[in-house]
């Protein structure tokens, strides 16, 4: 099992952006990615894993200003951004550092709520192949 604590407010993929001089598509998160990636690193395994692998995620963003989260009654943060784009960055963010591919993730589930310090939490489940 791998955990990963990255401190700082869940950032969801932006969509592709396109050069209309060159028709190219590119990265316009490449230097938001640049320190993500650089804090998964420091928790990578010997080898990026190629195994099958579940996925759990928290997303944790801070209350509605002029709101405690002790009298805040609503613990699930059900606005904008939404969970699949979260999901996403940070799967990419995972890319050839955690795991070759994130087509390997097999099981993925997310959670956005409230909390008192922004971070987003991830934990990955390594599971074995065995033959037959």
């Amino acid at each position: 099992m791998i955990e990963i604590e990255i401190p700082g407010k869940p950032i969801p993929l932006a969509r592709p952006r396109f050069n209309k001089k060159t028709g190219c598509v590119y990265d316009s998160q490449r230097v938001i990615k640049k320190p993500i990636q650089d804090y998964i690193a420091m928790h990578r395994p010997l080898t990026p894993l190629e195994c099958p692998i579940e996925l759990y995620i928290e997303f944790l963003f801070l209350p509605p200003k002029g709101k405690k989260i002790k009298e805040f009654t609503e613990i699930y943060h059900i606005k904008k951004p939404d969970g699949s784009n979260l999901l996403k960055f940070y799967e990419d963010c995972m890319n050839n550092i955690i795991f070759k591919d994130d087509s390997q993730i097999f099981k993925a589930t997310f959670i956005k709520k409230y909390d008192v310090v922004e971070k987003t939490r991830i934990r990955l489940k390594e599971m074995v192949e065995h033959d037959s």
